[in-house]
């Protein structure tokens, strides 16, 4: 039985949004440099988790992370990000694997 893939880069992200120094959105940003940028939609195989993850990288994908800095992104919206990251989280974490 093994974890699902994306599960460690997870936890960390959780770990680090929950301990991490700073304000929510320098938190962010250091998870999504150092955790969400490795993780690959197609490692997300249901549609609960592939519509968090969506959701998660919407601001990577319309440009706002630039040089490891969020531009134009409100508290409220990194506050929410950060919720969708642990729903995320949670979610793979109940699944079990069989490789």
């Amino acid at each position: 039985m093994k974890k699902h893939s994306a599960w460690e880069r997870l936890f960390l992200a959780v770990d680090s949004l929950a301990s991490g120094e700073g304000a929510i959105l320098t938190r962010l940003e250091t998870v999504y440099v150092s955790h969400i940028l490795a993780l690959n939609e197609n490692e997300f195989q249901d549609e609960k988790t592939r519509i968090l993850f969506s959701n998660i990288v919407k601001p990577i994908k319309e440009g706002k992370l630039k040089k490891g800095q969020l531009s134009d992104l409100t508290n409220e919206e990194a506050r929410q990000i950060s919720k969708n990251i642990v729903s995320l989280f949670v979610s793979i974490n109940e699944q079990t694997e069989y490789l």
